[in-house]
């Protein structure tokens, strides 16, 4: 019986041994050995070693710094990277710059800063990096955490930057200045976005940029928002502006040190399906911004991670508030202090096996 070599119906040989090593992703010492059987091993085997790159403060200088001398010896490499991690002041290597036009599959982007108590200035090659960085075609996602940067140099880094940017993580503080340095930028309010959001994780320290003309990007397609709030002086929603009523999923962490006395306002999100809370010792606010939400909502999942134990009476509240919403389908929360006194508290949602509870280490027992 004779075979036809050309039939569609046959595994190609080389999609066969790239299916197989793709099941070492996780793998790092086995992938390195594929590496080094043959030549139609080599590439699925360096695709998966070098798609995430890591430069950050657990891995030694050293280890960097020669990392960084390989690759220069090797720019090739970088072809096949999807995801870098890295620290500012790491932009102002020498040999950086010319890895720059390898990193050309770059997806994800996370760039750790400098603290907010150094003395050491940045340089501009370190900044044109970074602005380099965002240009990048395919880069879809930026997070930027601790980075303090001037205004001058945090507006600059956006000049330019690649259209494809549909994630932005501005993690705790961004620009080195208060909150009333976004006041004296202009906020004209004919701003024309040609790049547009479909995710963003911001604190309130820096939702005064997204009112500005600066802002480079539009919030007509946002869908989820990530909101760390530290200050009790509720802030202007507005800032949002038309994505209130385009965003599904929420999530609010609550940092703030006293219950506000005016509280965040869900009434706007008409999308609204999925509701994340995160608390220090603060749990009254969860009790609040809850009360906001419309009682023909289309919420689904309630999510709750409380840092400090909650007080049953608020508790309580929450649960005969929740058993009201039409949609709703789970509620999940993080429990360190006794199932049986949560489950006494959210007697209604266990009832209709609407309650998902992760049993955390135990913790004090301390009502907050």
């Amino acid at each position: 019986m004779s075979m036809n070599v050309n039939s569609p119906s046959l595994f190609k040989v080389q999609e066969l041994v790239d299916y197989c090593i793709d099941f070492l992703c996780d793998s790092r010492p086995d992938l390195q050995r594929c590496a080094l059987v043959c030549r139609s091993w080599v590439r699925p085997a360096q695709r998966l070693l070098f798609r995430n790159w890591t430069f950050l403060d657990g891995v030694p200088d050293s280890r960097r710094l020669d990392a960084l001398e390989h690759l220069s010896h090797s720019p090739e490499l970088l072809h096949a990277t999807v995801r870098l991690q890295t620290r500012l002041s790491f932009l102002d290597e020498p040999n950086f710059s010319a890895l720059l036009p390898h990193l050309r599959r770059l997806r994800e982007l996370h760039v750790g800063g400098v603290s907010p108590w150094s003395t050491s200035a940045l340089s501009s090659t370190a900044m044109v990096n970074l602005g380099a960085l965002l240009d990048l075609p395919l880069i879809q996602r930026v997070e930027l955490a601790y980075t303090y940067l001037d205004l001058t140099a945090f507006l600059r880094i956006w000049d330019g930057c690649s259209k494809n940017i549909k994630h932005l993580v501005l993690k705790e503080r961004v620009i080195d200045g208060g909150v009333d340095i976004w006041e004296s930028l202009p906020s004209s309010g004919n701003r024309v976005a040609e790049m547009h959001l479909d995710s963003l994780d911001i604190s309130d320290d820096d939702i005064g940029w997204l009112a500005t003309d600066a802002f480079p990007f539009g919030l007509s397609q946002l869908t989820t928002l990530s909101l760390t709030v530290y200050s009790e002086t509720l802030f202007d929603w507005s800032a949002l502006g038309i994505a209130l009523a385009t965003i599904e999923s929420l999530e609010l962490a609550l940092y703030y040190t006293r219950l506000p006395d005016k509280h965040i306002q869900l009434d706007a999100m008409t999308r609204l399906r999925t509701l994340t809370f995160r608390t220090r010792s603060i749990f009254g606010g969860v009790l609040a911004c809850l009360s906001t939400v419309p009682p023909n909502n289309t919420v689904t999942t309630v999510r709750m991670f409380p840092r400090h134990r909650p007080p049953n009476g608020t508790l309580v509240s929450i649960d005969s508030l929740l058993a009201t919403f039409p949609m709703l389908e789970k509620v999940g929360i993080e429990w360190a202090w006794g199932e049986n006194d949560l489950f006494e508290c959210l007697q209604e949602l266990r009832s209709r096996e609407l309650l998902s509870v992760s049993i955390l280490p135990s913790a004090p027992a301390t009502n907050a």
